[in-house]
């Protein structure tokens, strides 16, 4: 819109006006230059031996700053010989740790220049590794033949280090085990006393640690078993000799229960009539352990013959002494120990069974001899009368005793089924064979 004349009252298009009253000059341009702080650097993160000595030291940056400020000033000292403890805030271009405490530590360098106010910083991680390492095995001995787990403890807390296992015969010459580099160790199978040990270097490649086990081999044997007598009611006293290391363990049965004596001789209970006792050599690391599914969770079963149960590894020697199924109806069953290619190792005879299903849990005795090994199979070979037996259809696989010497990996049909079929808390064991 265009209004030629005069609006009166209105401000017209020029606003906020800058002026300079008096004389000056036209501006001149001076620029502010910030340079960057030279380059810092000191010595790359270390793992250390625990009350070894480890150094840092500036690198990069010695001859661009003349004041150097460590922190935390833990462990830090100013003399190799680490007697001179490090005082914040004082100048130090090298600096030593030392620690008895197992630790880790990022230490801060700052770097000044005092004349002309640069600085800048670095970091720097330094792992002291734990005091009085040592190795455990799992079984601790060995029962005639079998493996262990050996494991460092404290399994953390080790930085950079790099560890090697090593083995002997004899306990002095050990040789490097190739590609047992980590923290943990799992043997091959053995049959005699050996000796093992870990390795453990610095991040420099210095041997800081090397703790050992020695694996026993236990054979234990009973050897000549001598039986009592007595006139009328009362105790007997029994005797056998220990054969291969181990103790001598007194039972009521051939296979289950629970020990009811120790050593030789053993006396009785009072008895009134012929009793039939068992005595077996059990060596240090014996252990009785359920492993396995421990109980059934369904009422519904799948009875089928031949050769359906689970599938389960036997990571040592043991005895399984007992299963546990829950039949419905009135019969036996027949169950049989499989390898891995399916070959039967071990059988029952026919074994009474009764119930109802899930509230009726009934006890198959089996004392069978399981060498350490996988894909073994426990199966109902036969049975009579029975109607039904119980499975679990979900299951979380595996089901391992607590020593993690059985481990029941899947069920079996023929083929690895995630269903877990008739078997139930498997007892193991690691005695030699109960003696009459």
């Amino acid at each position: 819109m265009n209004f030629k004349q005069s609006l009166s009252g209105y401000y017209y298009f020029f606003y906020d006006w800058a002026v300079t009253v008096g004389c000056a000059s036209p501006r001149s341009k001076v620029t502010a230059t910030v340079n960057p702080a030279p380059s810092l650097s000191i010595t790359a993160n270390q793992t250390i031996c625990n009350n070894g000595v480890g150094t840092m030291t500036v690198g990069t940056g010695l001859s661009d700053f003349n004041t150097f400020t460590w922190s935390p000033v833990d462990n830090l000292f100013t003399d190799i010989t680490c007697y001179n403890s490090y005082t914040a805030l004082t100048n130090a271009s090298t600096i030593y740790v030392k620690s008895g405490t197992g630790s880790v530590t990022t230490y801060t360098c700052t770097a000044t220049n005092t004349s002309n106010g640069c600085s800048n910083a670095a970091q720097s991680t330094v792992t002291v590794m734990p005091s009085s390492p040592s190795v455990a095995a799992m079984p601790a001995s060995i029962c005639i033949s079998g493996n262990s787990t050996l494991a460092l403890s404290p399994a953390t807390g080790w930085g950079a280090a790099t560890f090697q296992w090593q083995t002997s015969t004899n306990g002095y010459d050990f040789y490097d085990i190739p590609g047992a580099t980590t923290t943990s160790y799992t043997t091959p199978i053995i049959s005699s006393v050996t000796y093992y040990q870990l390795v453990i270097k610095n991040s420099a490649g210095s041997v800081c640690a090397a703790p050992g086990v020695t694996l026993a081999v236990e054979n234990q044997t009973v050897v000549n078993p001598v039986n009592g007598s007595r006139c009328g009611s009362g105790t007997v006293s029994l005797e056998a000799s220990l054969g291969g290391g181990g103790i001598l363990k007194w039972y009521a049965a051939a296979s289950g229960g629970s020990s009811i004596g120790t050593g030789s001789p053993f006396t009785t209970p009072d008895i009134s009539t012929t009793t039939t006792f068992y005595v077996a050599a059990e060596g240090s690391n014996s252990l009785s352990e359920t492993g396995g599914r421990a109980s059934v969770v369904t009422t519904t079963g799948f009875l089928t013959t031949p050769n359906w149960g689970v599938v389960f590894t036997a990571a040592s020697n043991f005895v399984l002494n007992s299963t546990t199924v829950y039949p419905v109806g009135t019969g036996t069953v027949t169950v049989a120990l499989l390898n891995s290619s399916g070959v039967e190792l071990a059988t029952t005879s026919a074994i009474n069974v009764t119930g109802t299903g899930a509230t009726s849990p009934n006890v198959i005795p089996l004392g069978f001899s399981v060498p350490a090994g996988t894909g073994y199979k426990l199966v109902l070979k036969a049975y009579t009368g029975i109607t039904d037996l119980l499975r679990d259809p979900t299951n979380t696989f595996p089901y391992a005793s607590p020593s993690g010497a059985i481990s029941v990996t899947s069920g079996w049909t023929g083929t690895a089924t995630s269903s877990s079929y008739y078997m139930y808390g498997h007892p193991d064991h690691y005695p030699e064979p109960r003696r009459v």
